[in-house]
């Protein structure tokens, strides 16, 4: 049985392991001493990667599902999960009141695109495309119950998420709380 589950899991370990490594060191957001910290941000990362390439490949969406299931991928995690969006004090910085701060939505559009980039292209899809040329089956690669799991797993990565980060108190989901997650 081990001998017929492995090769079935190992692009979800490859792709896991694969989009934190991409979307944070190779970008050059993380050092090489750092690098150990992509371990961290796996769980949010990896399962938001397999959710996304296994959704599409259900649905049997070529590319273009990828990329927009990869967008909403990248504005949940820096929208409701860790707040970047529309938190003006993130990481100590205001990132949101430049020339192109939008007030009525509380956002900057050059700052949505950035993450829009970042996410959508090298943390999901440049992992994608990698682990695929190994693996050119395009069929789903878990079952409905493996990918049950993953969407738990990926609930609760984004909820561990949200609670590392300490928005300020003007952010409008107050004290870290993230839509969906326990105070």
């Amino acid at each position: 049985m081990g001998d017929v589950m492995a090769p079935r899991f190992a692009p979800v370990v490859g792709l896991f392991v694969l989009a934190p490594f991409v979307g944070e060191f190779l970008l050059g957001n993380l050092t090489l001493g750092e690098l150990g910290l992509g371990l961290v941000l796996a769980p949010m990362y990896g399962f938001g990667a397999i959710l996304v390439r296994e959704t599409a490949r259900r649905w049997g969406g070529g590319w273009a599902s990828v990329v927009l299931l990869a967008a909403a991928y990248a504005l949940v995690e820096e929208g409701p999960v860790d707040q970047l969006l529309w938190n003006d004090s993130y990481a100590g910085q205001d990132l949101l009141h430049g020339p192109s701060y939008v007030p009525a939505l509380g956002m900057s559009v050059e700052l949505t695109q950035a993450v829009l980039a970042l996410h959508t292209v090298w943390s999901i899809c440049v992992p994608i495309a990698i682990v695929e040329a190994f693996v050119p089956d395009r069929r789903p690669w878990l079952g409905r119950v493996g990918l049950a799991v993953v969407a738990v797993l990926f609930g609760w990565a984004r909820c561990w998420c949200s609670g590392a980060t300490t928005p300020s108190s003007t952010s409008w989901l107050h004290r870290g709380r993230s839509v969906g997650c326990p105070p």
